[in-house]
């Protein structure tokens, strides 16, 4: 899966997120966006691009862990 794929599935989860709770919101630094400032950010700010991409990834990865271990709690 290549960066266009993984940014176009985000955008899919966001919108859904917007759409339901629109109290949503992504912290960064000084700045507090809505799910909906994330969407129209994605396309035009490569740095949150990259940023995002890496954090939601990073983040599936634990949270695969995490179910992982409570699947197979003794498994390492």
């Amino acid at each position: 899966m290549n960066d266009k794929d993984l940014i176009a599935e985000i955008k899919k989860t966001l919108t859904k997120i917007a759409n339901g709770n629109s109290s949503w919101r992504l912290i960064l630094g000084r700045e507090n966006l809505s799910a909906a400032d994330v969407i129209q950010r994605l396309d035009r700010d490569k740095k949150l691009r990259n940023w995002v991409v890496k954090h939601y990834v990073g983040l599936a990865v634990e949270i695969e862990q995490r179910a992982r271990e409570k699947m197979f709690p003794g498994e390492k």
